[in-house]
């Protein structure tokens, strides 16, 4: 019989041992470039305001 769990997967042990931490590693890749992209926009959008913001406004920013 071979060796797999009851869902007809094979387990870990035959696949190398290290396939589930490299996806989880490479979805934690992706969770952060979409969280960096997120930050990223918002800190360009302030930035945007700030520079459309009248004179008098900005003034009260520094």
């Amino acid at each position: 019989m071979s060796r797999s769990n009851a869902h007809g997967k094979r387990q870990a042990s035959t696949q190398g041992g290290h396939h589930k931490s490299q996806k989880r590693a490479r979805i934690q890749e992706e969770e952060l470039a979409a969280e960096r992209t997120l930050l990223e926009d918002g800190a360009r959008s302030s930035r945007n305001a700030y520079a459309q913001a009248r004179p008098a406004d900005r003034s009260r920013h520094n």
